[in-house]
C-alpha cells in the first residue's frame, strides 16, 4: 500500500472516528439538555397552573361555606313551608349564580331530597335528580362530594357537586352545584414557543383542552399511564393529535384531577437537529479536505494529523481543557482553529446550561421555602409576642421568649436572603450620583454604627461622580459591605468609605476588624460560604451578582496592620 494511502486510511481513522465520536458525545449532551430545560420548563408552567386551579377551588369552597352559614339557607331548612324563607333563599342562590361565573345553577334539597329553593339554570336542567351516586355517598356521611365529569352537545364539561347542610349537628337538607369548566381553568399556549396544557379527570376523560382538541371533551385518553399517574417526570408520547411530543403531568390532589402540559418534540429539539446537519456537512467538507490534502501535501500532514488525533484522544476521555497548538500552513492553523473552536463552544454551552439549570433550581427551591414558612414564623412571632405580655413579671421568661423572637427574625432574613439570591435582578439604569449615593448610605447605617460607637469616615472627594446603575441595586451592595464592616470592626473603631474617579468610579469599604484568611477569601463571593455563625452565606454572592449585571467587579484584600478593604469598582455614566 503506498504511502499516500497509508495516511489517508490513518487519517481517516485517527481524525473522522474520534471526530465522529466526540460530534455524537455532544449531541447525546445536547439532547439530554434539552430534555432537562424543558422538562423544567414544563414543571413551572404546571405548578403555577396548579395554583390556579387550587385558588379557583378554594374560591367555590369559600362561596359554599358562606352560603351554608347564610341566613336564608338556616331559615328555609328551620321551615321549609315558609314561602317567604324559599323566595328569600332563590333570591341569595340567584345572586350567588351570578356572582360566580363557573356555577351553572344551584338547588337546595330537603332531607328527603324534595326541592327547597333553586335557580332557574336547575330547574331547567336535564340532570335535575341528583345522580344516585353522590347520594348514596352523601348518605354515607361525606360532606362534600364532587360527582364525574360530563360531557355536553357544545363542547364544554360540567360536574355536580352537593354538599351536606346541617343544623345542631342534625342533617336538614343537601346543596347542590352544577359547575361548569372552560378553557379560563387552563390557558394554552397560542404561540409555538408555549406549552399546550389540558386537564384531565382522574378516570382518564379529557376535561378541559386547547381550541383544537374541543371535540375530544369527555373522552377517555389513551395518555400514558405515568401522566395520568401524576408522575413528575418527562415523557415522550403521542398526543390526541397523534402528534410526537414531550409532556409533563402534576395532580391536583384535592380533586383529582391531572395538569397536562407537553410541547412539540420538533419544535423543541429544532437547533439540535440543526446541530446534526451541520456536523454532517463538517463531517463531508473535513472528508473532502483530508483527501485533498493527502495526496498534495501527504508529509505535511503528519505532525498536524497526531496531534489533532491526540487532542481529540484527551477530550473524548474528558480533558476538556486541551486546545490544538498553532500550525505553521495555513490549512493546519484553520482546521486546528475551527476545532478548537468547537471545543470552547462546546464548553461555554455546557457552562451556561449548568448555570441556568442551577439558577432555575435556586428560584424554585426559594420561592417554595419562602411559600411554606413565612406563614408558620409570622404566627410564632405573633404567639411569642403574646406569651410575652403575659409573662413580663418573670424575667426569665422575658429572656427565653426574646432569644426565641430573634431566631425567628434570623430565620426570616435567611429566607428573605435565599429568595433574593435565586429570583432573577432586573435592573432599571439610570445615571446616578455617586457621592449622593453613598452618603444616603451612610445615613442608613449609622444607627447600626452607634450601637457598636463606630465612626463612619467619608470625605467626599470634589468633582463630579456619575455611574449608569439601578440606585436601589447599588444601595443594597453598599449597605451589605457597610454591615459587614460593622460586624467586623470592634467597638470605638473606625470605618472609611472611599470614592475615586477614572475609567470607571470605585467605591472603597476599609473596616478595622482581624481581616480575611486566604481560605475564606476564595470562597468569599460563592453562594452559602460564611464566616459567622448566625450568617446566612447569600449576603456577598447577592453583591457579586448585582455587581455582575453592572458590568463591574469586585475584589478584596487585607490592609496592613488589620481589617479588610472591599474595592467595588462601576462603569461611569456614558
Amino acid at each position: 500500500m503506498s504511502i499516500k494511502r497509508q495516511i489517508l486510511l490513518w487519517m481517516l481513522v485517527i481524525t473522522l472516528i474520534p471526530l465522529a465520536i466526540l460530534t455524537f458525545q455532544g449531541l447525546h449532551c445536547a439532547y439530554m439538555a434539552i430534555k432537562d430545560l424543558q422538562a423544567q420548563r414544563l414543571r413551572s408552567v404546571l405548578t403555577l397552573r396548579r395554583q390556579q386551579i387550587e385558588d379557583w377551588m378554594a374560591k367555590w369552597l369559600r362561596v359554599i361555606q358562606f352560603l351554608e352559614t347564610s341566613p336564608e339557607l338556616q331559615a328555609v331548612l328551620r321551615n321549609s313551608e315558609n314561602q317567604t324563607a324559599r323566595k328569600a333563599a332563590v333570591n341569595l342562590l340567584d345572586r350567588v349564580q351570578c356572582e360566580n361565573v363557573y356555577f351553572q345553577s344551584l338547588a337546595v334539597f330537603d332531607e328527603n331530597w324534595q326541592p327547597l329553593a333553586e335557580t332557574a339554570g336547575y330547574a331547567s336542567s336535564a340532570n335535575k335528580p341528583l345522580i344516585p351516586e353522590l347520594k348514596k355517598r352523601l348518605g354515607a356521611g361525606e360532606k362534600l362530594v364532587l360527582g364525574p365529569p360530563k360531557a355536553q352537545p357544545d363542547g364544554q364539561i360540567r360536574i355536580f357537586l352537593a354538599r351536606l347542610l346541617k343544623l345542631d349537628d342534625t342533617i336538614k337538607g343537601y346543596l347542590s352545584i352544577k359547575l361548569e369548566l372552560n378553557d379560563t381553568l387552563v390557558l394554552s399556549g397560542k404561540s409555538y414557543d408555549l406549552p399546550r396544557l389540558y386537564l384531565v379527570a382522574a378516570d382518564g376523560r379529557y376535561l378541559v383542552l386547547p381550541t383544537a382538541g374541543k371535540r375530544f371533551a369527555g373522552t377517555f385518553s389513551s395518555l400514558p399511564k405515568s401522566l395520568l399517574a401524576g408522575d413528575n417526570r418527562l415523557v415522550e408520547y403521542r398526543n390526541y393529535e397523534d402528534t410526537p411530543v414531550l409532556g409533563q403531568a402534576v395532580r391536583v390532589e384535592r380533586l383529582g384531577w391531572i395538569i397536562v402540559a407537553e410541547t412539540d418534540k420538533a419544535t423543541a429539539f429544532e437547533w439540535a437537529y440543526e446541530l446534526g446537519r451541520r456536523a454532517l456537512i463538517t463531517a463531508g467538507g473535513a472528508l473532502f479536505l483530508i483527501l485533498f490534502l493527502a495526496f498534495r501535501v501527504s508529509g505535511r500532514l503528519s505532525r498536524p494529523l497526531q496531534a489533532l488525533a491526540r487532542v481529540a484522544r484527551k477530550v473524548a476521555q474528558g480533558d476538556t481543557a486541551q486546545r490544538l497548538e498553532k500550525f505553521g500552513d495555513t490549512e493546519s492553523r484553520e482546521v486546528a482553529m475551527a476545532f478548537n473552536h468547537m471545543l470552547d463552544q462546546l464548553a461555554e454551552t455546557h457552562k451556561r446550561l449548568v448555570q441556568t439549570a442551577s439558577l432555575a433550581a435556586v428560584g424554585e427551591l426559594s420561592a417554595s421555602i419562602v411559600h411554606e414558612m413565612r406563614t408558620p414564623l409570622a404566627t410564632i412571632k405573633m404567639n411569642l409576642d403574646a406569651l410575652q405580655k403575659k409573662m413580663d413579671q418573670d424575667k426569665a421568661y422575658i429572656e427565653l421568649g426574646q432569644l426565641a423572637e430573634k431566631q425567628v427574625e434570623r430565620l426570616e432574613t435567611m429566607l428573605n436572603d435565599l429568595l433574593g439570591y435565586g429570583k432573577p435582578i432586573v435592573l432599571k439604569l439610570q445615571t446616578v450620583d455617586a457621592i449622593h449615593l453613598v452618603r444616603e448610605t451612610v445615613k442608613l447605617v449609622t444607627e447600626s454604627a452607634d450601637k457598636k460607637q463606630l465612626e463612619l469616615q467619608f470625605p467626599e472627594p470634589e468633582g463630579q461622580f456619575t455611574v449608569t446603575a439601578d440606585p436601589e441595586q447599588l444601595r443594597r451592595v453598599l449597605i451589605n459591605l457597610l454591615n459587614n464592616a460593622i460586624q467586623a470592626t470592634p467597638e470605638q473603631g473606625t470605618i472609611e468609605i472611599g470614592l475615586s474617579n477614572g475609567d470607571e468610579v470605585q467605591f472603597t469599604v476599609t473596616d478595622h476588624g482581624p481581616g480575611i484568611t486566604e481560605d475564606a477569601r476564595e470562597k468569599l463571593f460563592k453562594p452559602f460560604f460564611t464566616t459567622r455563625s448566625d450568617g446566612t452565606g447569600l449576603g456577598l454572592a447577592i453583591v457579586k451578582k448585582i455587581v455582575d449585571l453592572h458590568g463591574g467587579s469586585i475584589r478584596v484584600h487585607n490592609r496592613k496592620g488589620a481589617g479588610a478593604v472591599f474595592t467595588l469598582q462601576i462603569p461611569g455614566a456614558k
